[in-house]
């Protein structure tokens, strides 16, 4: 199911020209992402597996399908345009628990020293992996209730974080998304 979130290498044909510009801009914003991430990797030393990379979106491995069979090419397209907000939300939060984690000299010190003022518990914001099914959920939990320190710091035009700022509107998607995911991480 998460996997319908992940953020597509290239727009789709047939989009309307407004979903295909969003899906430019959530696809550049997936690259930036995986560029840094592949970065990442490629220096960590200390031998971390917890850095996730983009998957094909025609992988299979799971022998699930990927969700469209029986589906007519509308209803696939309806569907893709329905998943922008999502997919558009779940990159900027993604990248953004990246490049703090991957700032240790500029971003890093600011978000702790933010949090320290909000008066928020000092705490890394988690990573979404694919190998946790669960770390969609908690990396939405956290980011709703940091809310305030995730609008403070992607407000800083000095950090160069604004692409990360998320709208009132993708907030609200994220926690229904959140609220959708929780049910899965109680049972």
């Amino acid at each position: 199911i998460l996997l319908s979130f992940d953020a597509p290498k290239k727009a789709a044909e047939g989009n309307s020209p407004d979903v295909d510009n969003t899906m430019d801009v959530l696809a550049a914003l997936a690259q930036e992402l995986e560029e840094t991430m592949v970065e990442a990797d490629d220096c960590a030393a200390d031998g971390d597996t917890d850095v996730d990379e983009f998957d094909c979106e025609d992988d299979d491995e799971d022998g699930l399908g990927n969700g469209h069979d029986g589906m007519l090419e509308e209803e696939v397209a309806e569907l893709e345009e329905s998943l922008v907000p999502v997919r558009l939300m779940l990159t900027k939060l993604r990248a953004l628990a990246n490049t703090i984690k991957n700032s240790s000299t500029i971003i890093l010190p600011q978000w702790l020293e933010r949090l320290e003022d909000l008066g928020l518990k000092v705490h890394m914001m988690p990573q979404d992996v694919s190998t946790r099914w669960n770390s969609t959920f908690d990396m939405l939990n956290f980011a709703l209730n940091y809310r305030v320190a995730i609008d403070g710091i992607t407000s800083n035009r000095d950090l160069n974080l604004c692409k990360y700022e998320l709208e009132d509107d993708e907030w609200a998607v994220a926690e229904r998304l959140r609220d959708t995911l929780e049910a899965c991480n109680l049972s």
